[in-house]
């Protein structure tokens, strides 16, 4: 069994080929590394694994402290935010300044995101 918000492990799991199209959800396929991934929710053991019970584990949670950079030409300013919502690379999501202004910026990794 898998609780929420608990990492993935592939010798969690076994493949099996199962007839699925009658099934609601996208199994995942055979080729899928869990490895980046946590449950969404709780699996119970033996159940089929859904891409809607799994999420990429989160570069930044909600409340961690970053760099948030903006950029402007030549001129390039940063300022310590918190963030107010998780996620991972490449996602947009928002933050707050040390002055309590709201904004949104892009993740570039686990310390660092630019405002565009």
């Amino acid at each position: 069994d898998y609780e929420k918000k608990e990492l993935l492990n592939i010798s969690g799991f076994e493949e099996k080929v199962l007839d699925v199209t009658r099934l609601n959800g996208n199994p995942v396929s055979v080729d899928f590394a869990v490895l980046n991934y946590r449950a969404k929710t709780f699996i119970k053991k033996g159940e089929i694994l859904f891409e809607e019970k799994i999420e990429k584990i989160p570069l930044i949670s909600s409340g961690d402290k970053v760099s948030a950079e903006v950029r402007n030409g030549n001129v390039v300013v940063k300022t310590d935010a918190f963030a107010r919502q998780q996620g991972g690379a490449g996602d947009m999501i928002e933050f707050i300044s040390s002055s309590n202004k709201i904004f949104k910026a892009r993740i570039i990794d686990a310390t660092k995101v630019v405002v565009e």
